[in-house]
């Protein structure tokens, strides 16, 4: 009687839920022998737990990929949402554990490319990808349809994450490879702040010789080199004002000393760019005056 699979203890646990739980990253046989029965017996493949997760979310988390498949076969759905934490699809979850063969499988299962977390900031799978500086998934992502161009719910691109990270300039080259991102190197997030903010912080951060890509890239790229974020600065003021900004965005640091010689960055933003000294923030300060 499938009824019998399908029903729920007191905690709201469907007795495939609690088989697929008690796995590892490999199912021993007994175990993948039940699960099969249990399906092969009308057992649901989404039958949840009272918190609302899913047998396929557990497995995918426990990079079980013989009862991922198992579950895929008999018609699990790849696109929910759990209901725990920030709301995670499969697909995100085997994403954030760097695990291709399991996004591979999922998404030919029909897993969307480009469904977000449904709570937390809306992150997609590619910018999970890209926050965990894995050039190898972005790659991955993109030549299954990933669309660079999403923004999550504070605004922000796969772009600007790869802008503001040290490790990953290949992953802003491939980002910038793809036609359609050429017009999101002027797009600016909640804060206002477009990729080219976040590369000139960044590099204003870290020694010389550490990041010496991002601004140029996305300057070649056609970034507006002027634009002015939410406190109405431009990517100049943060060449020299990094460590005196109270965003909580701008990343400070101890002492008054910026970690590296300015003047190469000033000479390229203004000479070469047309970056102006003279564009005054809330505040009243152009960039000279940080």
């Amino acid at each position: 009687d499938p009824s019998y699979f399908n029903s729920c203890n007191k905690d709201g646990t469907t007795p495939l839920f609690a088989a697929v739980q008690e796995t590892g990253c490999r199912a021993t046989p007994s175990y993948m022998e039940l699960i099969s029965y249990m399906l092969e017996k009308g057992a649901h493949p989404d039958s949840s737990a009272c918190s609302g997760v899913y047998p396929l979310d557990v497995a995918v988390e426990k990079n079980n990929l013989e009862v991922v498949k198992a579950l895929l076969k008999a018609n699990a759905n790849p696109n929910t949402s759990t209901r725990r934490g920030v709301g995670n699809t499969p697909l995100i979850s085997a994403v954030a554990n760097k695990n291709k063969v399991m996004v591979r499988t999922l998404l030919d299962a029909g897993a969307d490319v480009n469904l977000p977390r449904s709570r937390g900031n809306g992150d997609s799978p590619l910018h999970i990808a890209s926050r965990n500086f894995d050039k190898d998934m972005v790659q991955l992502l993109l030549e299954r349809k990933a669309n660079p161009s999403q923004v999550n719910k504070e605004y922000s691109l796969p772009l600007h994450i790869a802008a503001s990270a040290i490790q990953s300039t290949s992953i802003l080259n491939m980002l910038l490879a793809v036609p359609s991102v050429a017009k999101d190197v002027c797009v600016a997030d909640q804060l206002g702040r477009s990729p080219l903010h976040y590369a000139v912080i960044a590099k204003s951060n870290h020694k010389k010789d550490v990041l010496v890509e991002h601004d140029l890239l996305i300057l070649e790229a056609g970034a507006d080199v002027n634009a002015v974020d939410g406190m109405g600065r431009v990517a100049l003021h943060y060449v020299f004002g990094i460590q005196a900004l109270s965003s909580p965005w701008a990343f400070p640091h101890c002492g008054n000393v910026l970690p590296y010689d300015p003047i190469e960055d000033v000479t390229k933003l203004t000479s070469v760019a047309g970056a102006r000294v003279d564009i005054a923030d809330k505040d009243g300060r152009t960039p000279l005056m940080m």
